[in-house]
């Protein structure tokens, strides 16, 4: 017969109230995404029925729940109401920081990486899901490199130092992937509303941002000893390597995967989203084995 003793109990009142306050930080993000951002979750979501927005806060949503488990990252020795509501100071403070920045990055990241086009236009009146599968893999990118900073946090001032640098490098791999594209992406995404083009370009700044999350994420033990010199040498280890490894193990899985297949003309001139989930998945697969390996 199965008894639970106080310990467990305590376990289970301590992992609940954990969980009540996630759902706290989660009403929060929601109540900020409906102030600072032009879009209505509900007129959306409910009365329009639009796809593209779904896209869109799925992506706020998964980067948001990044954020919320590296804040809640670390172990109880004991259980108790005071260890709880100390730990909830930091909690208040890391997760407050870590919604604010999230924020800011949509910003960043809706100028630099989507360019030329306004994405609440695309979203909300055009319903483009191309571009909405980008600005929703964007926010979880991004959610990501503030995830890291905040696991690997020494003080405040260190999790803006590597939100910064992960965003910047970040928004720089994005502009080489337009670069060395044989199409135009945001013609693809925009004007053209290529969804195929849209799941490609997602799944390589996903699979980017995890290389980048290895980077900033040390363990706290390693980031309190190492110097800050020493955590900046290891972050762009890996967003150097990162991209040279990222961009070689696409291609030797392209010719791989489909060796006697076009992606370009697959993607561009079919429109096949079948190309895309697969060019995807593959870069996102290679990006969580350089993950485990770089």
């Amino acid at each position: 017969e199965f008894l639970m003793d106080r310990t467990d109990l305590a376990w289970f009142a301590y992992s609940g109230g954990y969980l009540a306050v996630s759902l706290i930080f989660l009403f929060i993000a929601k109540l900020l995404f409906d102030l600072v951002t032009p879009y209505r979750l509900k007129k959306e979501l409910t009365e329009k029925d639009n796809p593209a927005f779904g896209v869109h806060l799925a992506g706020y949503i998964a980067g948001l729940l990044a954020i919320i488990c590296s804040v809640f990252s670390g172990e109880a020795v004991a259980p108790s109401l005071e260890q709880f509501t100390s730990e909830m100071i930091d909690v208040a403070i890391y997760g407050g920081l870590g919604i604010a920045l999230l924020c800011i990055s949509s910003i960043l990241n809706d100028k630099f990486v989507m360019g030329r086009f306004k994405c609440r236009e695309e979203i909300i009146d055009r319903q483009n899901t191309a571009v909405a599968s980008v600005s929703g893999a964007a926010y979880l990118g991004s959610g990501l490199l503030i995830a890291a900073s905040i696991y690997a946090s020494v003080d405040l001032v260190s999790v803006l130092i590597f939100f910064v640098l992960g965003q910047l490098v970040l928004i720089v791999f994005c502009s080489l992937y337009k670069a060395v594209t044989k199409y135009d992406d945001l013609e693809e995404l925009g004007e053209k509303k290529n969804l195929s083009a849209g799941v490609a370009f997602a799944g390589n700044l996903i699979a980017y941002s995890v290389i980048l999350f290895k980077g900033i994420g040390v363990d706290p033990i390693s980031a309190v000893e190492f110097t800050l010199q020493d955590r900046l040498l290891n972050f762009g280890y890996y967003a150097i390597a990162g991209v040279f490894l990222l961009a070689v193990g696409r291609i030797i899985a392209d010719k791989l995967f489909l060796p006697s297949v076009s992606l370009h003309k697959e993607i561009v001139e079919d429109r096949n989203l079948n190309a895309g989930i697969v060019e995807g998945t593959l870069v996102l697969s290679i990006g969580l084995v350089l993950f485990f390996c770089l």
